[in-house]
Order: structure tokens, then C-alpha cells, then sequence
């Protein structure tokens, strides 16, 4: 079957990688090709989806779309690596559950996004799924994440509201924590984690005092543009960090 492009970036780019500039691509040809990186095109439209579901053999895949039919996903069992960033609707973790194979998963719902994470306790059976970042969306409840033991870095940024922060502290199997431009009660979730993880923290807003000098402990680490809220948030002295 041959294959429409409606974007000239996305037919340039497989047709560099088949080598083929003569003829119309098809379905067949497509298998061949196991990455495609469609990063600087703000969002693909429905048909460049259409036209993806059939690249069978993509192991890495980097995209921004609207709302995808939840059956879109089941055409990439062989995912190892996959970046999205989701326009609109929600997201739905059951949508990856039959990727095998993952390794690294960044979700995003875009810049100032309110789209809901649901039901990441579907990653559970993804045991080669060792890196992990939830970016720029409403709400999620990350419970599930404190049983995924093959998970080496955790990244959560931009959230509007995360259930069950406490979580973390049962993560003592991880090798890197980020979390950017979170508003939370406290920082007490930290406290079970080993010295041995590497955190990456900023922006942070806490509705209760911390003591930052806990935070010492963490041999690697980043940290800065902390806040607390008192009369008013303000930016509390890191100083006792410093080497």
C-alpha cells in the first residue's frame, strides 16, 4: 500500500533513511525503518498518524500529536525509547502496557497543560522500563511507581497536583530523582531514600517548613529556587548545601 505525507519534513526523513527518492514508499517499506524523530514539528496532524501506525518496527519514537485513538499505541510492540507530548485529552497508561520492550518513556502534555495522568499502575508489567519522566500536566497518582523496582530514574515536573508524594519514599531502588516546579505539602517524602540517589530539585514550593540541611546527604545533587510558604512564599537560604 503506498503511503501519503502531508508534512515534507516527515517524507524527507524516511525517505532519507530508505535511500529512496524514485518511487512512492509503502507499508512494506516502512518496516525497515526502527527510529523516527518528528520533534520539530509542533504537532502532527491526523493523517501523519494514520501514516505512522504503520511503522511496525519503530524502537524509538519522538512525537507531538492531539488526541490519539488509544489503538494507535498497539502498533509498536518493539518500543524501546518513546517521547510524547500529548495536546489534549488525557493520558492513559494502559495505552503502553504492551510495549515489552520499553525502556524509556517522557510523557508531556505541552506547555501549561492541565491533562490528567491515569492508571500508571499499568506500567507495572513493563520490566525493562527503567527511565521515566511525567511532564507538564494536571493531575496523576504515582503510588503504583513504588513497586516498579526496575526503575532507575524517576523525573516529575510541571505538575498540578501529584497523589500520593509519599510514594517516593519507598523508591530507595532508584539512581536519580528530578522534580521541577512542584507545589507540595513538605519534603518528608525524601527522607526514606538513600544517599546513594542523585536529586535533581527546583523551583519547589512547600507549604511547610523544611529542614534543608537534610538534603546534604544526597552526595549528588541539585538544588535550588526553593520556596515556603509563610505570610507570603518566599525563597528560603540554601546555603547550609554548600560544600
Amino acid at each position: 500500500m503506498e503511503l501519503t505525507f502531508d508534512r515534507p519534513e516527515f517524507e524527507k526523513q524516511v525517505r532519507e533513511k530508505l535511500n529512496i527518492y524514485d518511487r512512492p514508499i509503502t507499508d512494506q517499506d516502512v518496516l525497515a525503518i526502527t527510529d523516527i524523530d518528528l520533534s520539530e514539528i509542533y504537532c502532527c496532524s491526523d493523517e501523519m498518524v494514520e501514516t505512522l501506525s504503520y511503522f511496525h518496527n519503530l524502537n524509538y519514537l519522538d512525537v507531538s500529536t492531539r488526541k490519539v485513538p488509544a489503538k494507535f499505541w498497539d502498533n509498536f510492540p518493539k518500543m524501546e525509547e518513546l517521547f510524547w507530548i500529548c495536546l489534549s485529552g488525557h493520558v492513559d497508561f494502559n495505552w503502553f502496557r504492551n510495549m515489552e520492550k520499553l525502556n524509556n518513556l517522557c510523557v508531556s502534555g505541552g506547555d501549561y497543560s492541565g491533562i490528567d495522568y491515569l492508571h500508571l499502575d499499568a506500567l507495572l508489567g513493563l520490566k525493562k522500563l527503567e527511565y521515566l519522566e511525567l511532564h507538564e500536566f494536571g493531575s496523576v497518582d504515582i503510588a503504583p511507581l513504588a513497586s516498579m523496582t526496575q526503575l532507575k530514574c524517576f523525573a516529575l515536573r510541571y505538575a498540578d497536583k501529584v497523589i500520593n508524594i509519599e510514594a517516593i519514599s519507598k523508591m530507595g531502588f532508584l539512581e536519580e530523582l528530578v522534580m521541577d516546579d512542584l507545589w507540595l505539602a513538605n519534603a518528608d517524602f525524601l527522607d526514606g531514600l538513600p544517599d546513594t540517589v542523585r536529586l535533581e530539585m527546583c523551583g519547589m514550593q512547600f507549604y511547610n517548613d523544611v529542614d534543608v540541611r537534610k538534603w546534604k546527604r544526597f552526595k549528588e545533587r541539585d538544588i535550588c529556587e526553593i520556596e515556603v510558604k509563610h505570610e507570603y512564599w518566599e525563597y528560603i537560604d540554601l546555603s547550609a548545601l554548600d560544600d
